[in-house]
């Protein structure tokens, strides 16, 4: 599957982002938070075997809505998708709390958006999943699409929740409720570097011992 992956909103430049705010409620800001966690989503689509294109606005080139949708539309029209992917954080009076998935069609090849809300809903409140075809990112994308409102960034409490989550993880719920299963990274792998083989015991200690006081971590086997 291939999937294309959006941070909603854009950094204008001169310090104008178009993105809600709240951290003067103890949150975060929406953007900025969003810039650092899609790769994070990106990361854990390949780790099960799914193609992923990150699209990040170019900071200080966007100075307008229409500017975006432009943007991201023709962003994303640009390949055949099977799922796009816009990332949001909602924000309201800093005591509403929860995430929440909006779609165009509820029909999706793979997972579901209530799916992506339910798997976000293991950490924050799950508000559930609603078809919303007048929003222009479900709208005008040539693929079928998913905004994703992971919580409210204008909530301290459901910050802390993040932060204490962290964006690797963050990253991998989102990624699960896209392709509708829990994704589990392979082992890596490890490798072992034998020094000698040696007939006498005492001369395979002595070996060991040697490259132990030099550092190395050493063991006899039989």
């Amino acid at each position: 599957m291939k999937y294309f992956i959006c941070v909603g909103h854009a950094n204008y430049g001169g310090g104008v982002i178009s993105s809600a705010d709240g951290t003067s409620k103890g949150g975060v800001n929406e953007y900025k938070y969003n810039k650092e966690l899609a790769p994070y989503v990106c990361k854990w689509l390949k780790v099960a075997g799914h193609e992923a294109i990150l699209c990040i606005a170019p900071e200080g080139q966007l100075h307008s809505l229409n500017d975006e949708i432009k943007y991201f539309i023709e962003e994303e029209h640009k390949q055949n998708y099977d799922l796009s992917v816009q990332l949001h954080l909602n924000a309201f009076n800093g005591e509403a709390y929860g995430c929440e998935a909006y779609c165009y069609n509820a029909k999706w090849t793979s997972g579901s958006p209530a799916g992506s809300s339910a798997k976000l809903g293991t950490v924050w409140h799950d508000r559930g999943a609603e078809e919303r075809p007048g929003l222009y990112w479900t709208r005008k994308t040539k693929a079928k699409a998913v905004l994703v409102e992971s919580f409210f960034c204008d909530n301290k409490d459901d910050y802390a929740k993040a932060k204490k989550l962290g964006m690797d993880a963050h990253g991998k719920l989102i990624a699960e409720g896209i392709i509708g299963k829990d994704i589990v990274a392979k082992p890596k792998a490890k490798y072992y570097i034998q020094a000698g083989v040696y007939s006498v015991k005492t001369n395979a200690q002595a070996m060991a011992a040697d490259l132990k006081a030099k550092g190395f971590t050493a063991s006899v086997r039989k």
